[in-house]
């Protein structure tokens, strides 16, 4: 089905997700850094097949930085993840805010999801719900790019096939008026 990306700082977290989305036949790959999750984005801009959806936490305990740059280390690893031609990012975090979801949002997160504490259950029905959505904005949009190329080709090519229509009336235009100037100048006219 679709590939994934999985990048948290919490081993039992990464786990959860990739089972889960596995057991739905999904091929998860997953990363603990914020260091790790940014090279394998990186990475998967020049592969075959790209992630097609990241889920991404927000803070990271395990991030070289004040407490502040922890709790926003995620947005790292976001703005790599959009560099992904259709890639959908999520962005889970145990420590939502209104502040942190403003800031995400504008940057592509496709959604924003609040890890509730002591349901997982609940977590990851929003997670597995969010992925298939995903999944299928991202065909669509996919599917809206690969008819927006084949239009712009075939006005092209409408374009080019005109223009050649176009010269070709010109000539006969040309022609004709030549025509004319012949015809008036045997009638001993002047054009």
């Amino acid at each position: 089905m679709a590939k994934i990306l999985v990048v948290d700082d919490r081993p039992d977290v990464c786990q959860t997700i990739e089972q889960t989305l596995e057991r739905r036949g999904h091929s998860v790959h997953t990363a603990q850094t914020v260091r790790d999750g940014v090279e394998a984005l990186k990475r998967s801009v020049h592969d075959r097949e790209p992630y097609e959806v990241a889920i991404i936490d927000l803070v990271f305990e395990n991030y070289a930085g004040s407490d502040e740059e922890k709790r926003r280390a995620g947005m790292q690893v976001l703005s790599e993840a959009v560099k992904v031609p259709f890639l959908e990012p999520i962005m889970v975090t145990a420590f939502p805010s209104a502040d942190t979801a403003a800031a995400a949002i504008p940057q592509g997160v496709f959604r924003y999801i609040e890890k509730e504490k002591g349901n997982s259950t609940g977590f990851m029905d929003a997670v597995v719900d969010a992925v298939e959505l995903a999944i299928d904005n991202r065909e669509v949009f996919r599917t809206l790019d690969e008819s927006l190329t084949q239009l712009r080709s075939s006005l092209e090519e409408l374009k080019r096939s005109n223009q050649s229509l176009i010269g070709a009336a010109m000539n006969y235009v040309k022609f004709a008026e030549n025509a004319y100037h012949v015809v008036l100048k045997t009638r001993g006219r002047h054009p």
